[in-house]
């Protein structure tokens, strides 16, 4: 299980805790998105799992407003479990962290979706495949 490191733990509160939500469910899975609101200084956002590793996530959207950065970062999971959001700051040794739940009862859906959708793609490609097949057999009729 992740525990922040004690130099993660260092700093004084820069930024403030992070909002953390679902934003979407896809057919790749559960989109996680987190902001960090009014940080004095820049942050540098990660995405964990539970074990510690570093998600893949898009690139930051960061914005300067007033004397602030808002920043917002999202990341796709595929399997239910607890993940956390880090914010570092370096500049000032200032880390910011929350943990999320993800539920796996929001997978049945995604997972319902994938099988759909490739029952739909492989009656489209049968559909595709009999009119072609009609449209030469009408031609050869025409051509004899």
């Amino acid at each position: 299980m992740w525990t922040p490191t004690e130099e993660e733990k260092m700093g004084v509160g820069a930024a403030v805790e992070p909002v953390v939500g679902i934003h979407k469910k896809t057919s790749d899975g559960v989109v996680l998105m987190w902001n960090v609101q009014c940080a004095s200084q820049k942050p540098e956002l990660q995405w964990k799992d539970d074990d510690g590793n570093v998600l893949p996530a898009e690139e930051p959207r960061v914005s300067l407003k007033g004397d602030g950065y808002y920043v917002t970062r999202y990341t796709t999971v595929t399997k239910s479990g607890r993940y956390h959001c880090v914010a570092t700051q370096e500049d000032i040794r200032h880390v910011v962290y929350k943990d999320f739940d993800v539920q796996n009862e929001l997978f049945e859906s995604c997972h319902g979706l994938v099988v759909l959708t490739g029952f739909l793609g492989v009656f489209l490609v049968l559909v595709l495949a009999a009119c072609i097949a009609l449209l030469m057999k009408n031609r050869s009729l025409t051509r004899n």
